[in-house]
């Protein structure tokens, strides 16, 4: 590991973190990086923007795809300069190794692991070379069964002290099925373009919650409360990225386009239960569904040209986003609620960075 500019860099071909796992596994070994479940985060920072061999990594998931041993080396940026958006605090940086040799081949590798349940995943990469040109694509299923039981007590002493004790069940059961095809043609050393499409589906996502709480007053029962219900996250979405990087004379050219196109449904429903010590029950159901469609397009150009003991960058960068939202409401018992139509738009975001390093 070393600092280089504004990283710190690890490398990672030809080290035992060749043998970590999946992308996420090296991560979580590195210094000062967390990463588990598809969450990343840098001490100190929070969750970092990602970026693979210059492209912005917009689903975390994409990590799990990804071998250890294709990896080069990792930058973990802390103090990201104003290339990045303001509200970056941390940027981590993968480079993957250059592919060698030609002809067609194909990688399978098959995951299973015991807590609480069983989780399987399964990952089929597959790729074609041939000169400068490369195909590449993935295929992956997941199904993970996972809990989170908690015990939490709270005491508060006024005129009279109050204990409050709650027990949350939490059991979760999530499939996932993602999809990817990729293709770039390098020219040269100087000159190279690709393309990449990615679909991801989660056809279940399903959350029991179960959360119990007795409150009682100097050791006297006062209230019981139960919440009991169930939300399930459906979601489906593409992704289509398009670059370019290229070296023109003294200028270092990169550019990056994207597509994304999703649609979540969230429907849940919740049983609320408060039972008093003097034997007053109250009762209600809680339902809700939530629909989205989301839509973004998002480019970036960034050239760079070394001056002085330094370098020159000058760059643009576009977004545009539509969010549609459709929320049907809580019901509380036989009343019902119409729907509520929501939409966000934003449009023509633009923002221009002038740097000096």
């Amino acid at each position: 590991m070393q600092l280089k500019g504004d990283a710190m860099v690890t490398t990672v071909q030809g080290s035992i973190l060749e043998k970590a796992g999946t992308e996420e596994d090296l991560l979580d070994k590195l210094p000062g990086v967390s990463a588990d479940d598809g969450e990343v985060r840098v001490f100190g920072a929070g969750a970092p923007e990602i970026y693979i061999n210059g492209r912005k990594v917009r689903d975390n998931s994409e990590l799990n795809q990804l071998s250890s041993d294709n990896i080069k080396s990792v930058e973990v940026v802390n103090n990201p300069g104003s290339r990045y958006d303001a509200m970056v605090n941390a940027v981590i940086r993968i480079r993957t190794k250059k592919p060698q040799g030609e002809g067609f081949g194909f990688d399978n590798r098959f995951y299973t692991e015991y807590r609480y349940d069983w989780t399987v995943r399964d990952v089929l990469d597959f790729n074609y070379r041939k000169g400068g040109f490369d195909l590449s694509g993935m295929i992956s299923g997941n199904d993970r069964r996972s809990e989170n039981n908690k015990h939490i007590e709270q005491e508060t002493f006024l005129d009279r002290t109050w204990t409050q004790k709650s027990y949350l069940y939490n059991w979760k059961h999530i499939q996932n099925m993602a999809a990817m095809l990729s293709l770039n043609y390098q020219f040269n050393e100087n000159h190279s373009l690709g393309m990449r499409y990615n679909y991801d589906r989660t056809p279940k996502f399903h959350d029991d919650i179960d959360m119990q709480t007795d409150v009682a007053q100097n050791n006297i029962p006062y209230e019981k409360s139960s919440n009991v219900g169930w939300q399930n996250y459906e979601s489906t979405g593409h992704t289509l990225n398009m670059y370019y990087n290229g070296q023109v004379g003294n200028w270092h050219i990169d550019f990056n386009a994207d597509g994304i196109w999703q649609k979540n449904r969230i429907p849940q429903e919740m049983l609320e239960e408060i039972l008093s010590a003097d034997g007053e029950r109250k009762e209600q159901t809680v339902t809700s569904e939530s629909k989205d469609k989301n839509t973004l397009y998002a480019a970036k150009l960034v050239a760079e040209h070394p001056l002085w003991k330094g370098n020159f960058s000058l760059g643009g960068e576009y977004t545009y986003t539509n969010r549609l939202n459709n929320l049907y409401p809580a019901v509380w018992r036989t009343s019902i609620i119409p729907w509520v139509h929501l939409r966000f738009v934003i449009t023509s975001v633009c923002r221009s960075d002038l740097v000096w390093t």
